[in-house]
């Protein structure tokens, strides 16, 4: 049988001794943010420093970035516990989210002529930028998509115009437009899983199976991402004067680039915890005698197989050796927190000692295949009172934690005809 863990097919050998076994796949989330544009501000102060007329603008922003990804986690075995995370198809999702306020003055400098400094606010503009992506995967190596880029670059804030009245006939015209880019490109580093380190999407941790609570493994992964996101704006003012006589006479034109933030930084997502459930056989029974048996007569051992995991219990039994022994049924299934279990049966047809061994095979990653030595001696009946009693079938129980015996042995004994020896 094969296992795809993805887009790899992992062999699971029939000839494996121990039983194959899947726990259930957990989903998870990685999720980080990062108010990367927050609180940034910037002023230009007057520009150009000297001169009759100048432009000065009042830059601040906020936002940041939104990174989310969904993926499945799958624990399957034999011994080790082998682990592997796959992204989802559309599980990735990043947004971009900015909010930028801009504010404009002209500075008319007109000192030298004795009026003084006039600064005129002219603009006023407060501008969103959202933009967001969907995406494949996990971005690590072997993922869909290696990366994931947004920006908000080409957006432009006005342009905007205003006209204010210096003298009688003179006017100032005041325009300007502004180019925000922002952007944030994520790339996929690395996953870590306690000291397992994943940095392909195939790539498999191995685990032991916890000993001290068999029942679940306890897991904890961190997504790593690399970040490279920044926020420049580029501000273009023209500012002219216009008389009746002379038209209208250019004064300032230039552009003023505002490089409001870079970020280059490894980027460690919020921790996803989770728990597999795992089967787990309880059965302190390490081998059994059943005495003295009178030849054919039968004597039932009942086994009580209590599964103490958080996932279903399934397996096989089987006895090797001396015919005598059998057991039924030959599979068991017990969900968390039940009990299920099989009859071996000791029906000796001549004295003498008998030996086989029960082997108990399951979907347990920590006791996977449990073997049972069976002990029974066959013995010829002294009286003919013991001759009848060898007809008699008895029945015992192995129960582990105090177990009491089989609702289903009643049945079992009326499938188990004793054999008696002709003499």
């Amino acid at each position: 049988m094969y296992r795809f863990v993805a887009g790899v097919a992992v062999a699971l050998m029939a000839s494996t001794p121990a039983m194959a076994g899947q726990s259930e796949g957990q989903d998870l989330l990685f999720a980080d943010a990062e108010d990367i544009f927050q609180g940034l501000e910037f002023d230009t102060g007057r520009l150009p420093a000297t001169g009759p007329l100048a432009v000065r603008f009042y830059v601040e922003s906020n936002g940041g970035y939104t990174a989310e990804m969904e993926a499945v986690s799958d624990l399957w075995w034999p011994d080790p516990l082998t682990h592997g995370i796959v992204g989802l198809t559309e599980g990735g999702w990043m947004a971009l989210v900015t909010d930028l306020d801009l504010a404009a003055q002209v500075i008319v400098d007109l000192s030298a002529i004795g009026v003084g400094v006039m600064a005129i606010d002219v603009w006023s503009e407060s501008v969103d930028f959202v933009d967001e992506a969907v995406f494949d995967g996990l971005l690590l190596q072997e993922s869909a998509v290696r990366l994931i880029t947004l920006t908000t670059e080409g957006a432009v804030i006005g342009p905007l115009e205003y006209t204010q009245s210096i003298f009688t006939g003179v006017n100032l015209v005041f325009r300007a437009s502004a180019h925000p880019a922002a952007r944030a490109v994520l790339s996929g580093v690395r996953v870590e899983t306690g000291d397992q380190v994943y940095r392909k999407e195939s790539d498999l941790g191995l685990f032991p199976v916890p000993e001290d609570d068999p029942g679940f493994l306890a897991l904890t992964s961190t997504y790593y991402g690399w970040l490279d996101a920044g926020f420049d704006l580029v501000i273009v003012p023209e500012v002219e004067v216009c008389a009746p006589v002379i038209g209208c006479l250019q004064l300032v034109s230039f552009e003023i680039p505002i490089p409001l933030t870079e970020v280059e930084e490894e980027r460690a997502f919020v921790p996803a915890d989770y728990t597999h459930p795992l089967p787990s056989l309880g059965l302190d029974l390490a081998n059994y005698d059943f005495g003295e048996v009178l030849v054919g007569n039968t004597v039932n051992l009942e086994v009580a197989l209590e599964n103490f995991g958080l996932l279903d219990l399934e397996g096989t039994a089987a006895v090797s050796g001396d015919e005598v022994f059998a057991v039924f049924p030959e599979a068991f299934y017990a969900q968390e927190s039940l009990t299920d279990g099989v009859v071996v049966s000791f029906t000796p047809l001549e004295e003498g000692a008998h030996t086989a061994l029960l082997t108990l095979t399951s979907n347990d990653p920590l006791r996977p295949s449990l073997e049972i030595p069976l002990l029974g001696t066959g013995v010829l009946p002294e009286s003919e009172d013991d001759e009848m009693v060898s007809l008699a079938t008895e029945t015992r129980c192995g129960c582990s934690s105090g177990t009491g015996g089989l609702g289903w042995a009643a049945i079992l004994l009326a499938l188990l005809i004793p054999r008696r020896r002709r003499s």
